[in-house]
């Protein structure tokens, strides 16, 4: 579930994903408090989630305990595929 915040700015309440492994993208140039990033989709959404740095590792703690495998890409700006269904 979203909090209620960005429920509100994404226009839905939850996104379910269904893979065993997701690529979160480091960007060692972007300022810390945003430069994790990762790109959550189903057959209805697509959203590119972005974090902090310190939240990087509590992310693929939650992430291994759901069985899903974080991939880990860094990278100088780059912070994966934006949704092109805005």
């Amino acid at each position: 579930m979203l909090s209620r915040l960005n429920s509100r700015l994404s226009g839905f309440d939850a996104i379910r994903v269904e893979v065993k492994e997701i690529d979160i993208f480091v960007a060692k140039l972007i300022p810390p408090w945003f430069n994790v990033s990762f790109n959550l989709k189903d057959e209805h959404h697509q959203i590119l989630a972005s974090m902090w740095l310190p939240g990087l590792r509590p992310l693929k703690k939650a992430l291994r305990a759901a069985d899903i495998k974080p991939k880990i890409h860094r990278t100088w700006t780059y912070r994966g595929e934006r949704p092109t269904d805005y």
